[in-house]
């Protein structure tokens, strides 16, 4: 909306996923998610506040969603498939073989 008041046209940007992006699509609804739900005493109106806020959140995640897709396509379906929406993925560390070999040997 603004580029066009200052009278620029609208260029393109890619796709890009630095830091936090590489392990959620949304940090920054986690964040929010997060500060909604973590509270010391929950009451009936912070439940209702907190489950009120993470409807519309979730609904919010898929209307952008379908925009950065229609906007980005290929790239953002790929981002899609291999970053989780909210929840981090929790991945194994690579196991390290010479240790492994090292423990053989001595047993």
């Amino acid at each position: 909306m603004w580029l066009p008041l200052i009278g620029r046209p609208y260029t393109p940007v890619s796709l890009r996923t630095p830091w936090l992006y590489r392990h959620v699509r949304h940090p920054l609804y986690l964040g929010f998610l997060l500060a909604f739900w973590a509270t010391p005493e929950m009451t009936l109106a912070h439940l209702v506040f907190a489950l009120a806020t993470t409807a519309y959140i979730l609904v919010a995640i898929q209307l952008e969603e379908r925009d950065l897709v229609a906007e980005h396509g290929a790239a953002y379906e790929d981002y899609r498939r291999k970053v989780p929406m909210l929840v981090p993925a929790i991945r194994a560390l690579p196991s390290n073989p010479s240790k492994a070999a090292q423990r053989e040997a001595l047993s």
